[in-house]
């Protein structure tokens, strides 16, 4: 879980330093879309692995 943890901290400060904020003032991400769409297939290999046995 520490892994985890570290790396995700550490693209998030990469990405901080070597994109800056003027991406969150130039570009819209839309991130209910991103959610909908990762819930979908969330659940379409949930039940691939409930049917085969993953």
């Amino acid at each position: 879980m520490l892994i985890v943890i570290v790396s995700g901290g550490f693209i998030a400060v990469t990405g901080f330093l070597w994109l800056g904020l003027r991406v969150l003032s130039k570009t819209w991400c839309n991130l209910d879309l991103i959610w909908a769409v990762s819930l979908v297939v969330v659940g379409v290999f949930g039940i691939y692995s409930a049917y085969y046995g993953h």
